[in-house]
C-alpha cells in the first residue's frame, strides 16, 4: 500500500500535505508533472515500480463526481481490454479527495517531445492508436498534447479519460460524428506542434480511410 510506502498508518490520511512531507520518499522532489484546473498529478515510487497518482477533490458538484466515477470505470475498462495505457493499479476516496493510481509509463507527452523527432512511425502509432482504442468502443473526447504520450520505445498511450464514452452510450450517428471528432483533435494538435506537412497530408490521408470504414 502507497501508505506503507509513505511510512502513513494508512491510505485514508494520504493528502497533498502529506505527499509533500514525505516528498524525500518521492521518485523526484514534489514530482508534479501535470496539474489541470482542479487535479493534481504525481509520480510516486513503490519498491523499484513508478506509478503515478492523480489526486483530485471531491468537489461537492454532482457532474464532477461522475466525472471522477466516469474516468476510473474507463481506465479500468482501457486496461482490461488493451495495453493503450498505464496499467491501473487502484483507487480511493479519502479526506474530500479521490486518488487514482496507475502504472507509471516511461516516456514524454507530446506537448513536451521534440516536433524534430515526430516521423512518420510515430504519427502511425498514434493513429493505430486512437483507431484501436474506437476499436474496443471508447471515444475519447479530449485528445491535446498533454493527453498523448510517446514512450521511450516509440509506441503511443492515451491519458485522462474523464470524458471519454463507451460507444454503446450513442447512436449510429453520434457514434460516427464522435470517432472523426476524435481523429480532427488529433490532426489539429499535431498542426498547433508544427508537424511537418508531409506528415500532416499522410494523417490526413489515413484519416480518410478510416472514416470510410465507419460510414
Amino acid at each position: 500500500m502507497f501508505a506503507e510506502y509513505l511510512g502513513l498508518a494508512d491510505d485514508s490520511i494520504i493528502k497533498e500535505e502529506c505527499i509533500n512531507k514525505y516528498n524525500h520518499r518521492l521518485d523526484y522532489k514534489k514530482k508534479r508533472f501535470t496539474s489541470g484546473c482542479v487535479a493534481k498529478t504525481f509520480r510516486v515510487c513503490k519498491s523499484e515500480c513508478k506509478y503515478v497518482m492523480k489526486v483530485q477533490p471531491l468537489i461537492d458538484r454532482e457532474y464532477y463526481k461522475e466525472y471522477i466515477k466516469n474516468e476510473i470505470k474507463l481506465v479500468k475498462y482501457v486496461c482490461k481490454n488493451s495495453n493503450l495505457t498505464g496499467k491501473y493499479y487502484k483507487d480511493w476516496n479519502c479526506n474530500g479527495s479521490n486518488y487514482l493510481v496507475i502504472k507509471y509509463v516511461n516516456g514524454d507527452i507530446l506537448s513536451k517531445y521534440p516536433t524534430k523527432k515526430i516521423d512518420k512511425k510515430i504519427i502511425k502509432e498514434m493513429l493505430k492508436s486512437l483507431y484501436r482504442l474506437h476499436k474496443i468502443g471508447v471515444i475519447h473526447r479530449d485528445l491535446k498534447s498533454s493527453n498523448i504520450i510517446i514512450t521511450n520505445d516509440g509506441s503511443v498511450k492515451l491519458i485522462d479519460f474523464g470524458q471519454s464514452s463507451l460507444y454503446k452510450k450513442l447512436n449510429k450517428y453520434d457514434r460516427r460524428m464522435a470517432y472523426r471528432w476524435d481523429f480532427k483533435r488529433l490532426l489539429s494538435t499535431l498542426k498547433t506542434k508544427k508537424v511537418n506537412k508531409r506528415l500532416l497530408t499522410y494523417a490526413n490521408e489515413y484519416i480518410k480511410r478510416y472514416n470510410l470504414i465507419i460510414q
